[in-house]
């Protein structure tokens, strides 16, 4: 790495790798270029999200909840009668 460490980038690690679920956890830091005690840097993390994007899930907009739950309200508005 740029900064002295001898810990490898992503980009650096030969393939084929190994799944991670057959690893340590040193070994998949060591892959993934993160210290596991201290985590990612602040510059790495910014540098990561501007080439990956946020750690976030976007959930496409389902409409299954909403008919659902109108179909529970009105099944207890029934049962009341």
């Amino acid at each position: 790495m740029k900064d002295g460490s001898s810990r490898s980038s992503p980009e650096e690690v030969p393939f084929p790798r190994k799944p991670p679920y057959l690893l340590s956890v040193e070994q998949v830091a060591a892959q993934l270029g993160v210290d596991a005690e201290s985590g990612l840097g602040e510059r790495i993390v910014k540098e990561r999200q501007q080439k990956y994007g946020p750690n976030a899930v976007s959930l496409p907009e389902s409409p299954i909840p909403r008919i659902v739950g109108s179909h529970f309200i009105l099944f207890c508005l029934k049962a009341e009668d």
